[in-house]
């Protein structure tokens, strides 16, 4: 029995020598490519690998979690950051914008989500997770981005109204994104309403200890703070 484990994990440290040097090869061009649709297709396959059921043979706190750390959060982060501060006097295709953006906001859930049974058993390397992803989610949905006080400053114009209702669209799809995410850690007990009752409250510490930095991480999100109760109530009902 002993002989099969070690040979199980043998296998789950190969298959993982093997799949960070391809990761980190995809992860090049889909954050370094000037060409759009090269990083809009390097990203997707590297969405697609990680969802790939070979994914779930790889250890956890020393691979899952250093891909998720070390490419995938750091990638979507950057091209978002990119992404939201293209200036308005730059030619670019606004329709390829989106997918890019939304593409990056797949990149960040998708895989969490996947393999998120296996990431909240190790607690501390799931918190910096989720924390990270709060931290990317806020400045995409911040009520203040540069793009609105580059809207101001430039007046109403209809390439601006266009871009505005584009990144609109990104900020729907991004809140969705995170309302599920926490709809499906409140049903695994990961997330409880900090403020519920003594039977709530009575649930473990590391619960409320994620709790409380989610909910207020959301509610200094200007474009969640309005659907903070709501969520909320929705998670922990």
């Amino acid at each position: 029995m002993e002989s099969l484990a070690a040979k199980e994990d043998g296998e789950s440290q190969h298959l993982l020598n093997c799949w960070v040097p391809i990761l980190e090869a995809i992860g090049e061009p889909a954050e370094k490519s000037r060409n759009g649709s090269v990083r809009q297709q390097a990203i997707s396959l590297l969405t697609d690998i990680l969802l790939d059921r070979h994914g779930s043979r790889i250890p956890v706190d020393s691979g899952l979690c250093e891909i998720m750390n070390t490419i995938c959060i750091p990638l979507a982060g950057k091209r978002i950051t990119d992404l939201l501060r293209i200036p308005y006097d730059v030619q670019n295709d606004l329709e390829e914008t989106l997918i890019e953006l939304e593409l990056c906001i797949s990149l960040l859930f998708k895989p969490f989500l996947h393999h998120l049974k296996a990431l909240i058993s190790v607690k501390h390397e799931f918190v910096g997770i989720w924390i990270s992803m709060l931290g990317i989610m806020t400045q995409l949905l911040g009520e203040e981005s540069s793009l609105q006080n580059e809207e101001d400053d430039v007046g109403v114009r209809e390439d601006g109204v266009t871009r505005a209702k584009l990144f609109q669209t990104t900020k729907e799809l991004g809140s969705e994104h995170l309302r599920n995410a926490i709809m499906v850690l409140a049903a695994m007990g990961v997330l409880i309403d900090d403020e519920g009752d003594d039977s709530t409250k009575k649930r473990s510490d590391d619960a409320q200890e994620i709790s409380a930095v989610t909910w207020a991480a959301i509610g200094s999100i200007g474009y969640c703070k309005p659907y903070l109760e709501e969520w909320k109530s929705s998670a922990c009902q």
